[in-house]
């Protein structure tokens, strides 16, 4: 799941069930929700309360500024008793800068209707990020990431994404390094000097253009609303129908593959034009978007 930086966000619990594993069933008090940053670091717990009076084993916590205050990955843990025994979720949330689309302009398109659920909309946007980034394997406004490689000795560590942005902080060995002597770089951070041989160098990162295209995110919007309409229709969102004079109705799907990330065409035109990562390269050969 990601959310925007900056904003709040109420965040359902997963539900809590009884020991047959099935059935749903209240707490035994409040349960609690813990934040942690992705360099370990403990925020404030989230305020939890019950989703509602009627809805048993659900719950909702309250993700607030600043938890959202800067680029992250948080570790969000729900931990509630019940029957005597410790049920414990794991959840993860992105802090990004941007979305490719938003869930009001998604409500706003032709044909959505209120039976569209927010989890529906909100699932499809995130699952088609997911594949956009990593077809291009670049982000298309900054967010945050954090690796773990083994020193080399050289003076360039190759990220996982292109166009690193700004260092956050490096470390060799658990030991914190100076930020001012290692630069971002399109292709990676580079070392003023070399990175160590140690065995554990930890970089964290911001990565990714100033914001994205404008047919990139027309597309986009595009392939959600026809996603979120085939969930409900259960007509896959990129068959296409086409009437031949005289020759009767044609009906096929694009299949997903290297070419053709996404299986929609329009999307997946703008994302060749700005770069798929070829096969077995850990980043591509593309201009910035």
């Amino acid at each position: 799941m990601r959310v925007v930086k900056g904003t709040s966000l109420v965040l359902a619990s997963p539900t809590f069930v009884a020991s047959d594993e099935e059935t749903p069933t209240n707490a035994t008090g409040t349960p609690t929700c813990s934040v942690t940053s992705a360099d370990g670091s403990a925020l404030a717990a989230a305020v939890v309360t019950q989703s509602d009076a009627g809805d048993l084993g659900n719950y909702q916590a309250a993700i607030t500024t600043t938890h959202t205050a800067q680029l992250d990955r948080l570790a969000i843990v729900w931990t509630a008793t019940v029957g005597g025994q410790t049920q414990i979720y794991r959840v993860a949330i992105e802090v990004v800068t941007a979305r490719l689309a938003a869930i009001a302009q998604v409500r706003a398109m032709p044909g959505i209707q209120t039976t569209h659920s927010t989890a529906t909309i909100r699932r499809v946007i995130g699952r088609l990020e997911d594949q956009c980034e990593e077809a291009c394997g670049q982000a298309f406004s900054p967010r945050y990431e954090r690796e773990t490689f083994v020193g080399c000795g050289r003076d360039l560590f190759i990220t996982r994404w292109l166009y690193p942005r700004t260092v956050r902080s490096v470390s060799f060995d658990a030991t914190a390094q100076t930020v001012g002597n290692f630069t971002a770089e399109a292709a990676g951070i580079r070392a003023d000097g070399r990175f160590t041989n140690a065995a554990a160098v930890v970089v964290e990162y911001e990565h990714g253009a100033d914001s994205p295209r404008s047919d990139l995110t027309d597309q986009f919007l595009e392939a959600v609303v026809a996603e979120v309409l085939a969930s409900v229709s259960k007509v896959k969102a990129t068959t296409t129908t086409q009437l031949a004079d005289g020759q009767g109705t044609y009906t096929y799907a694009t299949t997903r593959n290297r070419e053709h990330p996404t299986g929609h065409p329009g999307l997946d035109a703008v994302l060749r034009d700005i770069g798929l990562r070829p096969p077995g390269v850990a980043r591509p050969s593309s201009s910035k978007p």
